[in-house]
């Protein structure tokens, strides 16, 4: 750094505040700072950081080991703002959500000194598991699920996403909305299902139509096919707990001779990669998981800012990511 310094002809506190991205250095001098930390080839030296500020600007992040699109985007989400933060993340993935994995997870983290942990939370087991977990850091949970003792929580707004869904079916003038269900051990198939109820019960209509599925196309086609059949008057509309099953109940509905969107409207929940392009293109939820990656790394920052006394005297924090309705063709 002194090298930088002598080079740039600054002070090595000004290189100090270039390298942690200050506004209080002209933009003239930053220039001239950066380029002399490339004629050196300096590198900050992280162990000799964490020394002098006992913070390693790293963040565990702890994942059930799974290709669904909501568990995979969420990690993406939280990594990229994350980094716009200035911390590194370091990921581990479950492939069984026990006490054990996760307590080696966590003892793997305490090893590398990292600041926080923020966790993927989809379902019980992974809650459970974090629950049992000794020694937790300040962590954030990703989930839908109750609160833990000391740990912060952070979601989309899962139920304002479902109720946004079976409202627009609703507005179409639709009356015998049917849901596909995720997995019940999903937090959030148990409440996209649970608000679809809830909000028809409002309008004075039943929550009479239900299937469930797995999250796959085939579950969705499925379940689309049993309700359709299950006896008249068939479903005219369809809320699916995800975009792959609304993509397979759009195929079940061609596939028992009716239109989409004329015969049985359908939406989906997570904004897929191709929802666009299903045939028809489908309307869905955006869970926005930029928002919600951004809302974890401040809860994160700011319990690290204010310090774990500071912290222990507050109500515990949540947040919860606004969804946005996409509509498209397919209702």
């Amino acid at each position: 750094m002194f090298d930088v310094a002598r080079l740039a002809g600054v002070s090595h506190q000004t290189v100090s505040r270039v390298l942690n991205d200050s506004p209080a250095v002209a933009e003239a001098t930053r220039r001239r700072v950066a380029d002399a930390i490339a004629a050196v080839g300096y590198r900050r030296n992280q162990a000799a950081r964490q020394l002098a500020t006992a913070r390693s600007r790293i963040i565990g992040l702890i994942t059930p080991r799974t290709s669904l699109y909501g568990p995979s985007r969420s990690t993406l989400a939280i990594e990229a703002a994350a980094r716009e933060r200035g911390y590194w993340v370091s990921l581990v993935s479950l492939p069984q959500a026990t006490a054990q994995a996760m307590a080696d997870a966590l003892g793997h983290f305490l090893e590398l000194a990292v600041d926080a942990v923020a966790v993927i939370a989809p379902n019980p087991a992974v809650l459970h598991a974090l629950a049992a977990a000794p020694d937790l850091p300040p962590a954030v949970a990703v989930t839908s699920g109750p609160a833990l003792p000391g740990v912060t929580v952070a979601d989309a707004d899962q139920a304002l996403g479902a109720r946004l869904a079976t409202e627009r079916l609703i507005g179409l003038g639709r009356r015998r909305i049917a849901h596909i269900a995720g997995p019940a051990d999903f937090y959030h198939a148990r409440v996209r299902a649970e608000v679809w109820a809830r909000t028809l019960a409002e309008h004075g209509l039943a929550a009479d139509r239900q299937a469930d599925g797995d999250w796959s196309g085939p579950s969705g086609r499925a379940a689309a096919a049993q309700l359709l059949a299950a006896g008249s008057p068939a479903p005219d509309a369809i809320f699916a707990g995800n975009d792959l099953m609304a993509m397979g109940a759009i195929a079940a509905v061609k596939r028992a001779g009716l239109k989409v969107p004329d015969d049985v409207a359908v939406v989906g929940f997570d904004d897929v990669p191709g929802a666009d392009v299903a045939d028809p293109p489908l309307t869905t939820v955006d869970p926005d998981h930029g928002s919600l990656g951004r809302a974890v790394v401040e809860l994160l920052d700011r319990r690290l800012n204010a310090g774990d006394a500071a912290w222990s005297g507050t109500a515990a924090s949540a947040a919860l990511a606004p969804p946005r309705l996409v509509v498209r063709e397919s209702a």
